[in-house]
C-alpha cells in the first residue's frame, strides 16, 4: 500500500510541474532593470535613464496598470523607456499601463517578434515607438510619431 501511495504523490507532483507554470510574483523593479525572465510590475517607476531592458529571449513584462515616467525633460537627454535588444526575440510587453516622456517611449533594435499589447504611449519627446530592424542603420527607423 505504501508504494501505491507514493506512486500517486509522484505522479501528482509531476502533473502539476506540468499542467502549467506558477503565475509571475510581482518583483521589486528599479530604473535600469535588466529583465531576466518575467517582471510584474507593483509600482510606478520614475526614471532619468531607460526605465527597462529585455535581453533575454521570452522575456515578458507585464505594466500591471502602472506608469513608467522619464524624470528628464525633452531637451535634457531623455531616453528610451523600455529597451528591446535584439537578443530578446519573442519579448512581450504587456498592459495595461503608461510611458511618457521618454525620448521613446519603446525602442526594439533588431528583435524579431516582440509583442506590445495594450500600452499606451503618451508625450514622448519624438517617438512613441521606435522599431529598428537587424543590421539597419537609425536613418531606416520605422516609427510611430506623436501626435500634435
Amino acid at each position: 500500500m505504501r508504494r501505491y501511495g507514493a506512486a500517486v504523490l509522484t505522479v501528482a507532483l509531476a502533473a502539476g510541474f506540468i499542467a502549467g507554470t506558477a503565475p509571475a510574483l510581482a518583483a521589486p523593479a528599479r530604473c535600469g532593470t535588466v529583465v531576466e525572465d518575467r517582471l510584474v510590475l507593483d509600482h510606478d517607476l520614475r526614471c532619468d535613464g531607460p526605465a527597462l531592458v529585455l535581453r533575454n529571449p521570452l522575456t515578458v513584462v507585464q505594466l500591471n496598470g502602472h506608469t513608467l515616467e522619464s524624470s528628464r525633460d525633452c531637451g535634457k537627454g531623455a531616453s528610451s523607456g523600455i529597451v528591446v535588444e535584439s537578443s530578446a526575440e519573442g519579448a512581450q510587453i504587456l498592459g495595461p499601463g503608461l510611458m511618457r516622456r521618454f525620448a521613446a517611449g519603446i525602442e526594439i533594435s533588431g528583435s524579431a517578434r516582440v509583442q506590445v499589447r495594450d500600452v499606451r504611449l503618451s508625450d514622448s519627446c519624438a517617438y512613441g515607438l521606435v522599431i529598428v530592424g537587424p543590421g539597419r542603420r537609425q536613418e531606416s527607423t520605422r516609427a510611430i510619431r506623436r501626435e500634435r
